[in-house]
């Protein structure tokens, strides 16, 4: 009897211990996977900022009439209006001109802040630079690039990308978890609202303790200038083990309703169950072997069958929590791969998709096309309209897409109003799918109590170049992009190709 009793405590116990173990590690990896997702974000967010301010730096319109403002002293009018018209449609915080004398050329309402991105700057030596500054508890991504006429230095083209709470709540809700702004280890701002900026804030071992709460996080770094500007993203602990606990206490009933029932039935057992009993053994080897028999029960004419009835329900309740542990493990893995709002492909799936399906694309003798799509003026729909039916254009969008595409076709969300379609065929496909979606989009106008609302989208189409290594996704998507940007330059509402060269 106690042998018995020893060997199912055992068994269960360390069954508990293994998907306890698992469940963490999932946990972890989920947090580091989601943590990267964030920073490419950020990333991203700072290299599209750079390809931006490039873009105006080598406007040779605007160089020179900032050439007549600069050194002639013309009025500075003229070089506003054709910024505004030419690069007005940027989606950027702020857009900034300012003279190697210091002195602002475009008209920007926030002083402060245009004295603090100058106190920034070198006129000396002018370079181009980005960099990351705390204002007003918003995180600014500022990229700056000086501008020359004829090998004369006139001042700095500036753009600022604002990371403020909007797109920090944006970001946890996508991805499930929380940011923390910390500056020199005080809690600046974080998107778990039951938290004040200036509650205490300590990090141990990749854990945070934010008030009275417990945090798995990750760190989220901006750059070596930041001087102690900190992003920290995080899961709640609690949730991720809440779960975990609750199959722990039903676990121990079970083992202290099956020590009960062993312990009643035992001395019973030592008079003529020596078959039935090796049959329970057996059955007990396989639990923990890892296998979930199916155990018949018996007619209650016997201590044996007691036992034996006893057992199966332990197996039936055991095996029910393994499924349920192995669901949650389902649940965390999708969330990592999948965007909540869409349902669709999230940003870090498309890194571990695209190598397989450019391999794929080669065995068939196919190209693998690479379609670009962003809503046009979303943000102005949020503006009027609101968050929440943005959600619903977002959602739509998805919808005729998958409508558009066949089976076979891969949609991601990129982020925001970013959607990316990867498809196995040829370039002359691609583009007509391109269409497809647009006239589609265009033609089928969302439905809401507010009125009909039209979108439209902008494409941009490239392919994966022949030869490319499964590393190039970046790259690829850099052309693709570059479509894109013509297709928005050119009027928005049309699809564009990836030229060579």
């Amino acid at each position: 009897m106690v042998l018995l009793l020893v060997f199912l405590v055992t068994v269960l116990l360390v069954n508990y211990q293994i998907s306890r173990s698992a469940i963490v590690e999932q946990a972890q990896n989920s947090l580091e996977r989601l943590a990267s997702q964030v920073s490419s974000n950020v990333a991203l967010e700072s290299r599209a900022l750079d390809q931006h301010v490039e873009m105006i730096r080598n406007s040779i319109e605007l160089s020179e009439y900032m050439f007549i403002v600069v050194s002639i002293g013309s009025s500075p009018e003229p070089l506003q209006t054709l910024f505004s018209r030419k690069f007005g449609w940027l989606p950027v915080g702020h857009a900034m001109a300012i003279s190697r004398k210091g002195k602002q050329l475009l008209p920007e309402k926030r002083k402060d802040f245009s004295a603090v991105i100058r106190d920034k700057i070198d006129f000396t030596t002018p370079t181009r630079s980005s960099f990351f500054i705390l204002h007003h508890d918003v995180i600014h991504i500022v990229s700056v690039a000086p501008v020359y006429y004829q090998k004369e230095f006139l001042g700095n083209f500036i753009l600022v990308r604002d990371l403020d709470k909007e797109w920090m709540t944006q970001v946890a809700r996508e991805s499930g978890g929380h940011l923390f702004l910390v500056n020199r280890s005080e809690l600046v701002w974080t998107t778990r609202k039951q938290l004040q900026p200036g509650s205490s804030f300590s990090v141990t071992d990749g854990m945070i303790m934010a008030g009275s709460e417990k945090y798995r996080a990750q760190p989220i770094i901006l750059d070596e200038g930041a001087k102690g500007l900190l992003l920290w993203f995080g899961l709640d602990e609690y949730k991720l083990t809440n779960a975990l606990a609750k199959n722990g206490y039903l676990l121990l009933g079970g083992v202290l309703a099956g020590s009960l029932a062993i312990l009643f039935s035992g001395f019973l057992m030592l008079r003529n169950f020596r078959s039935p009993l090796r049959n329970l053994l057996h059955k007990m080897q396989q639990v923990e072997s890892g296998d979930f028999p199916r155990i018949e029960k018996l007619p209650f004419s016997d201590e044996i069958s007691q036992l034996n009835n006893r057992f199966s329900e332990m197996v039936q309740s055991l095996e029910s929590q393994q499924k349920e542990i192995e669901t949650k493990n389902e649940q965390l893995a999708e969330q990592a791969s999948t965007d909540v709002l869409t349902g669709l492909f999230n940003r870090r799936h498309l890194y571990d998709l695209f190598p397989k399906l450019l391999s794929e694309s080669r065995r068939n003798n196919k190209q693998l096309v690479v379609i670009l799509a962003d809503l046009d003026k979303f943000k102005n729909i949020n503006d009027r309209y609101g968050h929440l039916l943005g959600d619903e254009c977002l959602r739509h969008f998805s919808h005729i897409m998958q409508m558009c595409c066949r089976s076979s076709d891969f949609i991601f969300r990129m982020g925001g109003e970013e959607f990316l379609i990867l498809s196995i065929g040829d370039y002359e496909g691609g583009m007509v799918l391109a269409e497809k979606i647009r006239k589609s989009l265009e033609s089928s106008p969302l439905d809401h109590k507010s009125g009909l609302v039209n979108l439209t989208v902008s494409i941009g189409v490239g392919a994966a170049p022949e030869g490319a290594a499964p590393d190039t996704l970046n790259e690829v998507l850099a052309d693709v992009d570059r479509a894109l940007y013509e297709a928005k330059a050119r009027g928005r509402n049309r699809v564009a190709a990836v030229t060579s060269g």
